[in-house]
């Protein structure tokens, strides 16, 4: 649960930032225990305030989560809709989830993957009702910064899906995620990583940034320092 806050999670329609009331950390330069409101993490797709100004200074301790005693049920999501039958319940969607989860994500058990590798992108509302002219089949919804875009369709839309260099490959399913289909090394993963991120901007002006954490010899690093360090 600790690690939840600093992605801010989330997945069909929900995000920790929903139901999250406070934050405790114990604060690694001074080694006081402080605590943050939802509001001071500073919550936004996939980043918070521990991805940021607190990023290696902070422990997360405890997370206080605000659950509202009236529930209501969230089902926007595309696919939950078609899956639940009749008056949605918490086990309905609990099963809908899961069932949409089964079939679109590999099971890491049998093919090692890390889950989805690249963010969904957001882009302008000028770039999207270009590109929404030349794909009407865009899926990208409205958010308050522009359109958010799903980068799994990006790259399926893009012919990625079975893309393989070495043991690493874009999964066949859900084009997200890059799975080891065998004896993967790093530099398959980032190779592969790398032509997906660049066949995407040169189709479609969108810049992927990766979901996925980087890790070198003795700290964190990104996509684009392991491509210039080849």
């Amino acid at each position: 649960m600790g690690t939840a806050p600093i992605q801010n999670i989330g997945a069909y329609g929900i995000e920790l930032k929903d139901v999250c009331d406070y934050v405790e950390y114990l604060d690694l330069v001074d080694l006081e225990v402080k605590r943050l409101s939802a509001d001071q993490c500073q919550f936004g797709y996939r980043d918070s305030i521990f991805k940021q100004q607190l990023f290696g200074k902070a422990l997360i301790t405890k997370v206080g989560l605000k659950l509202p005693k009236a529930w209501q049920p969230k089902t926007q999501y595309g696919a939950l809709q078609s899956l639940i039958e009749g008056e949605p319940t918490a086990i309905k969607i609990f099963e809908a989830v899961k069932q949409t989860r089964q079939s679109k994500l590999p099971d890491p058990r049998v093919e090692g993957n890390a889950g989805s590798f690249f963010k969904n992108p957001v882009i302008s509302a000028e770039l999207y009702q270009e590109l929404k002219s030349e794909y009407s089949n865009l899926v990208a919804f409205e958010v308050t910064d522009g359109f958010k875009v799903a980068a799994g369709w990006l790259i399926d839309n893009a012919g990625l899906k079975g893309f393989q260099i070495g043991g690493a490959r874009v999964h066949d399913k859900q084009a997200l995620v890059i799975v080891n289909k065998g004896g993967a090394t790093a530099l398959d993963v980032v190779q592969v990583a790398q032509h997906v991120k660049q066949t995407v901007q040169d189709k479609y002006r969108i810049e992927l940034e990766h979901e996925v954490r980087f890790m070198g010899a003795t700290e964190e690093t990104h996509l684009a320092e392991v491509i210039e360090g080849l």
